[in-house]
């Protein structure tokens, strides 16, 4: 499946992943990782910044990269790899769109044409110059490898570099391989043997004939002669004039007109010698070996000077006359080159030992402790077994490291990286939570020796690390890739009856024991909770609490919280619904927005009662902006049980049946009433009673078929009943029961005191602001009636239980999946490990047959194989197989050409 992690990420085709804003993969495989990058084809890669991979195995790494075309790869900062199978690495480094099949590496490095390769910061491809054939002294050679396909080019025009350490070539008429300096250093001692080996003649020899000669010496010129007027003066070639004592001209036109000189070449001229016997750099005086030259030797003249090529390294001490080749002024001209213009002075060492160097005019390096190292200006190692290495780096404290300037540890076993680096936290075996976000990450460290801490850099200036390899332990440090992959997998994949989908990237905590926490930064810190949903969070003061829906919050002991963004504030609260808030202990906030006002109450004057009550919680159904309607109550049968209307309309028929007997009971003694009868005493015997205290008006019901009872009373509703002093039915079918208890809404019914009843179909038994408890709820037995506290508290078990069942059961077998794949894994690294220990041949022609064995972490792998060197030692071939603990085979095969 794909896996898209991160801000506008995408990922298509199907197994692709995105992780990082903006990234797209599009493509079986394909993977785009960075800021923004994308990844376009099968298997296409693009990691880093602004990078683009498009097409199948495309792969690009680096900052504003492209590879474009089947196979192509850059990598690197801005390089191009425009065409199929090119590759472009390093600083802009481009393969043009015609180059297919190109190679440019390096910083600028540009190949044009296709099959070439730009090898070297700068390096330009031009298109290849055939060349088969060339005359030389009248005669034709014709050339192998006349007709190029394509260019190596190692550096530019003006720009161009030497090619060093190159092996031998075979020299034959058919051989195309470079050869090297020591090759041509032994043509031209041949050709210096064939000096001496020319039998003396008894006569002067006077002339050549052109293009004739004798063996290994030729001439073809039709030019003067050469001269050799000087003493023991040597002269070779047309025009050749070795004018001074033991002087030598050789080449067309060379003159040697100085003693002791040679001219080498045509045109070649000599000037008298210039002694230079020292000079002074920075202020200090330096003595030259040779410093009295007795000749010269020119290889041309003023304007047309020519290069000494192929010149052997000479040595370099002070004594030493050699000439010098390029690589090693180069290698001065690098050391100088990093020296800066600021040197002034290098003392003592400072021309190094060889792979080390140092210069600095600083203070020197301290090792105080016993086997300790200081290395640098001014780095002091001053503990045991301490190592500072770095202008200023200080190592203090036994067995730590600094390493970088101005490193500084001063813990035992401590480790300082970098530039400015400190390490100075004592670390102590201890667990414990740290505080992260609105839950805590658990730790400890008393399971293993600890050895100190690696800080790599200080407090308010930090450092990536980069470059690291997968982590294949539990202890190791962890890359990128391994927590995308991580994240994707939470992200995307489920198991039977147990699904996950979310792009958050914070992971559930389960930190107090016997705790369950699921769902993307559930976080349960209070022991026995339980904690479901994003962001479902289980505080630390709230034991055995439990909050399912996203955002839910149990904030005190055996709280519950059930739905999005619910709140258990109290002690054995309960907030059922979405937004319901339950902030009194040991009350229920029941509905969607539901919320609880007073809680327990102790000692309480209850409408209609004498005596004072006492409450230990509440059950709110409404909500700030109104009530809720409890539909679907069964009849109650206990003095504290909740009525429904049913009962409250039997209620109201009992009482009006009662009051029909007695009216008709009087009937009979109450002969005529020929006035309005104005008051009727209070009653204080019977079955009732009335106290009109306040002198309200009679009851008034205007409506059809209603009914009033109760001083004041109204029922204008048609169906409408009245019941108590004050009491409004003003709908069709409304009952109003209570004093000022008030039912507007159409077969609605308001119970007790003061009571609203203001939507249709609706039971109120309060108003806003003066909620009641329905208390002694019977069990609900069917799909309508009312739950009461029991009832839920059950359910929660339940729902509880079942899922700590499930989930240790799916943790169990994912344990066990992770075990197999770790045996997995550790056996293919024995196994890659096996074939790496396989030795190979080392001499041209020879071949060999091996065997290599490896063990990693328990699982172990035997490795054979058959490799084979050419006749001229320039390719390597290699065939290996291995064989795992696992049953897992593997095969390699790999070709090299050396050069």
């Amino acid at each position: 499946a794909d896996a898209a992690i991160g801000t506008s990420a995408t990922a298509t085709g199907g197994k692709a992943v995105s992780i990082g804003a903006g990234n797209i993969a599009t493509g079986n495989g394909a993977v785009a990782i960075g800021d923004p990058n994308t990844a376009n084809g099968t298997g296409a890669v693009a990691m880093g910044a602004d990078n683009t991979a498009d097409g199948q195995g495309s792969v690009v790494l680096g900052n504003l990269n492209i590879a474009t075309g089947q196979g192509s790869v850059a990598l690197g900062n801005a390089s191009q790899a425009n065409s199929a199978g090119s590759v472009a690495l390093g600083d802009a480094a481009i393969v043009a769109a015609t180059a297919t099949q190109g190679l440019a590496l390096g910083s600028g490095a540009t190949a044009n044409n296709a099959s070439d390769v730009a090898l070297g910061a700068g390096s330009t491809t031009a298109a290849p110059a055939p060349t088969g054939s060339t005359t030389i002294g009248g005669v034709s050679y014709n050339f192998a490898g006349g007709s190029p396909n394509s260019v190596v080019s190692v550096g530019s025009v003006g720009q161009e570099r030497q090619i060093t350490n190159v092996a031998a070539g075979q020299l034959s008429a058919s051989s195309t391989d470079a050869v090297n300096g020591s090759q041509l250093f032994a043509t031209n001692q041949q050709v210096t043997t064939n000096t001496t080996n020319i039998a003396s003649n008894t006569t002067a020899i006077t002339n050549l004939n052109t293009g004739g000669g004798i063996k290994y010496f030729h001439t073809n010129s039709i030019l003067t002669d050469s001269s050799a007027t000087g003493t023991d003066s040597i002269a070779v070639g047309p025009n050749a004039s070795a004018v001074n004592t033991n002087s030598i001209a050789i080449g067309n036109g060379a003159v040697a007109n100085v003693d002791n000189s040679i001219a080498l070449g045509n045109g070649s001229t000599t000037t008298a010698a210039n002694a230079t016997t020292g000079d002074t750099i920075n202020g200090i005086a330096h003595i030259y070996a040779g410093g009295s030259p007795t000749g010269v030797l020119s290889v041309g003249s003023a304007g047309s000077e020519r290069q000494i090529t192929n010149v052997a390294a000479g040595r370099v001490s002070i004594s030493s006359t050699d000439a010098v080749n390029g690589s090693q002024l180069f290698a001065t001209n690098t050391t100088v080159d990093s020296l800066g213009s600021t040197v002034n002075n290098i003392v003592s060492n400072g021309t190094g030992i060889k792979y080390f160097h140092a210069n600095s005019i600083l203070a020197d390096s301290s090792a105080a402790g016993v086997d300790s190292i200081a290395i640098g200006p001014q780095a002091q190692a001053s503990a045991a077994q301490s190592l500072a290495a770095g202008a200023g780096a200080l190592a203090s404290a036994a067995g730590s490291l600094a390493l970088g300037n101005l490193a500084s540890v001063s813990v035992s076993g401590g480790v300082a990286l970098g530039q400015g680096s400190v390490s100075d936290r004592v670390i102590a075996p201890a667990s414990g939570t740290i505080a992260a976000s609105s839950g805590t990450i658990t730790y400890d460290t008393t399971d293993a020796t600890l050895l100190g801490a690696v800080s790599l850099g200080t407090a308010g200036q930090y450092r990536q690390l980069i470059n690291l390899a997968d982590g294949t332990s539990a202890q190791d440090a962890v890359t990128l890739r391994q927590l995308g992959g991580a994240i994707g997998s939470l992200s995307s994949t489920s198991s039977l009856y147990f699904h996950a989908n979310s792009v958050n990237p914070q992971d559930s905590l389960a930190i107090g024991q016997n705790t369950i926490a699921v769902g993307p930064a559930t976080v349960v810190n209070a022991d026995n909770g339980i904690g479901m949903g994003n962001n479902a969070v289980v505080s630390l003061a709230a034991t055995g609490g439990i909050a399912l829906g996203g955002n839910s919050q149990v904030l005190m002991a055996s709280g519950v919280a059930i739905g999005t963004q619910a709140q258990a504030q109290s002690e054995q609260s309960v907030a059922l619904g979405a937004g319901a808030v339950a902030s009194h202990a040991a009350s229920v906030a029941l509905g969607s927005g539901s919320v609880t006002t007073v809680g327990a109450q102790a000692g309480y004057a209850a409408t209609g009662l004498t005596t004072l009550q006492t409450s230990v919680g509440e059950v709110g159904v409404g909500t700030a902006l109104g009530s809720r309607q409890i539909t679907g109550v069964a009849a109650g049968s206990a003095p504290n049980d909740a009525v429904n209307v049913s009962q409250l309309g039997g209620a109201i028929t009992q009482a009006n049946h009662y009051t029909d007997t007695a009216v008709n009971n009087i009937g009979g003694n109450v002969s005529q009433v020929l006035n309005d009868v104005t008051n009727i005493k209070d009653g204080k015997d019977g079955m009732f009673q009335v106290n009109n205290t306040s002198a309200l008006p009679k009851p008034s019901a205007t409506g059809t078929d209603a009914a009033a009872g109760g001083a004041g009373s109204q029922a204008s509703g048609n169906k409408s009943t009245a019941v108590g002093t004050n009491a409004m039915a003003s709908a069709e079918k409304a009952v109003a029961v209570g004093h000022g208890a008030n039912a507007s809404g159409a077969n609605s019914v308001a119970l007790g005191a003061d009571s609203t009843a203001t939507r249709d179909n609706s039971v109120s038994v309060g108003a806003a602001g003066s909620e009641r408890q329905i208390t002694h709820v019977a069990a609900a037995t069917q799909a309508t009636d009312a739950v009461n506290f029991d009832q839920l508290n059950r359910s929660v078990t339940n729902v509880t239980n079942n899922a700590t069942a499930y989930t240790d059961q799916r943790f169990s077998q994912l344990r066990n999946d992770l075990h197999k794949q770790d045996e997995t894994l550790s056996a293919g690294i024995a196994g890659a490990m096996a074939m790496a220990s396989l030795p190979q041949p080392y001499s041209p022609g020879a071949s060999m047959t091996s065997l290599g064995a490896a063990t990693y972490r328990g699982q172990a792998a035997l490795a054979f194989g058959v490799s084979t060197i050419s006749n001229n030692g320039r390719w390597v071939g290699k065939l290996q197989a291995t064989s795992t603990t696992k049953g897992d085979l593997g095969l390699g095969v790999g070709i090299g050409y050396q050069w």
